[in-house]
Formats: structure tokens, sequence, C-alpha cells
């Protein structure tokens, strides 16, 4: 397992709250917090996975694996010294409550705005090279014929891709976007 190579943490809180401790509890918390940094990549890799899975097919376990896992990270980033990673997960959290409640799946303009949150999280937490790159992947079919998929990696804003399926609808193509992180082995 790797571990985090961060040389400084953005503890959002106050050090000297934890250098007032006994020493005993400053060293457990200090383990506790290198723990922490040490599962930190684990986490965001499952995220990332999550999120990859749910622009496939729905799937409410799935869902509420990707919403724990951020969840936990909003609540949790700040008190190990990750509080701007803590404060990226929150708003991915706000973002994804709707879908939580609703149960109804992830709506592109939902996965355009929430996807480069994702890859922003990753970048903060010091781990980017768990990311090469963000893909917007089109697949696209006849009507009524959704065996013979098609699918494309596109370069294009999110505008232009939705003009893309418009026209593609009006040639009775069907077509689905794909809001891809892909991962480092």
């Amino acid at each position: 397992m790797r571990t985090s190579h961060l040389t400084t943490l953005d503890t959002g809180l106050d050090d000297s709250l934890i250098t007032d401790l006994p020493p005993r509890f400053q060293h457990k918390f200090e383990r506790l917090r290198q723990n922490y940094s040490n599962e930190l990549r684990t986490k965001l890799c499952t995220i990332v996975q999550n999120w990859n899975h749910l622009q496939y097919a729905w799937d409410a376990d799935v869902f509420e694996s990707l919403y724990r896992a951020v969840h936990n990270l909003a609540g949790t980033g700040a008190t190990f010294g990750y509080a701007a990673l803590g404060s990226i997960a929150r708003e991915i959290a706000n973002s994804l409550k709707p879908v939580l409640e609703h149960r109804a799946g992830i709506t592109p303009s939902q996965a355009h705005y929430l996807m480069p949150l994702i890859i922003e999280l990753c970048r903060e937490s010091r781990f980017e090279d768990i990311i090469l790159k963000p893909s917007l992947m089109l697949e696209v079919w006849p009507s009524h014929d959704e065996v013979n998929k098609l699918s494309f990696s596109i370069d294009m804003s999110f505008s232009c891709a939705q003009n893309l399926a418009t026209h593609l609808l009006r040639l009775e193509y069907e077509s689905r976007w794909l809001y891809l992180i892909l991962q480092s082995e």
C-alpha cells in the first residue's frame, strides 16, 4: 500500500490544541492522522470507481457507497489535516443529497457539475496520480436497437456535447453521455 507523500498538512485545526495535550495523547492522535492519510488513497479510488460505475448504470447500493465515502471525507477531512479536501467533499455530498432523496440517478447536468469536483478532490489529496484524465464518452445506437452500440471518446464542451446529442436524436439515434474518470493502475 502506498502512503501519502504529503510534506505539509492543511490542518484547518489549531495544532497548539494538540501540543497542549499530554504526550501520550499527542502520539495517539499523530498515529490516527497517519492512519487516515494511509487509507485516503483507497477511499479516493473507491469514490472514483463508484462514480464510473454509476455512469454506466444506476445502482442504489453503489450510489450509497459513493455518498457515504464522500460524506465521511466531508466530516473527517479537517480533523485529520485535510481541511480543503473536506470542504470539496462537503460540496460533493451536498450536491448528491437530492439524488439520495429521490433515488432517480445522476442527471447529465449533475454529472457535468460533479465530475470536476471529484477530480479536484483527488488533486487536493495530493493523490492526483489516481487520475489519468477525465473523459467524456458518447454511446450511440440506432433507435430501438440498443444491441448495436458504438462508443466514442469525445473531447468537447458540455454544451457542444448536448448539441450533438440533439442532432443524433433527429437522425433517429439514441445516445448517452458517460462522464468517466480514467484511473491509473
